[in-house]
């Protein structure tokens, strides 16, 4: 038993060796765009919806094994953050014996997606270009999303200010965890965790 574990830590020891000149490591960091996805929603033909990009980060590890002088096998520990932002407009005439109140109501939906990520990856190419190609997996740590809704209201000067029934100007904020909230599900499964 000792003599095949001797064997085994000799024989590791030379394949480290071996493998350490063809072994590269680093580390990585970037920034990404990323944003929602989806048709923007539309009340009589009008749309009431758009998305737009949002800033990210991504900072992680790499270790790199070189097959040949082309080709090389890449595997990456990563921290990951996608982020998106959708903003609503939604206006609308609300008749009264003295006169029409006009309501104005925009929100903002800001997304935040925090992901482990593990790609691997075949870099082939030379010093100057290389394509890479490969898959990844990403585990969902942490989505949030802060919304803030602003109502504007107009009403004719005839009409009090706290007349019953109407809505109120205003400005209200409000976060979501998607994770420990799951406001859409009770089981918890409204997200997928897995990318």
């Amino acid at each position: 038993m000792k003599q095949s574990k001797l064997l085994f830590t000799i024989t590791m020891f030379f394949l480290a060796i071996s493998l350490s000149a063809q072994v590269s490591f680093g580390i990585k960091a970037g920034a990404s765009m990323s944003t929602t996805y989806g048709s923007p929603e539309a009340v009589n033909g009008t749309d009431i919806e758009s998305v737009a990009l949002r800033p990210g980060y991504q900072f992680g590890l790499r270790l790199g094994l070189n097959l040949n002088d082309r080709m090389q096998l890449l595997g990456e520990i990563n921290f990951d953050q996608r982020n998106g932002l959708k903003k609503i407009n939604i206006g609308q005439s609300v008749p009264t014996p003295l006169g029409d109140v006009l309501v104005d109501v925009e929100a903002e939906l800001e997304y935040q997606f925090n992901y482990f990520n593990v790609p691997v990856l075949i870099a082939y190419g030379n010093q100057q270009i290389k394509v890479y190609a490969g898959p990844s997996v990403a585990y969902l740590l942490t989505a949030t999303s802060g919304r803030t809704t602003t109502t504007m209201v107009t009403r004719p000067a005839e009409l009090p200010a706290n007349t019953p029934g109407l809505p109120q100007s205003g400005v209200v904020e409000t976060e979501t965890d998607f994770i420990n909230d799951a406001p859409f599900d009770d089981n918890g499964s409204f997200i997928n965790r897995v990318d």
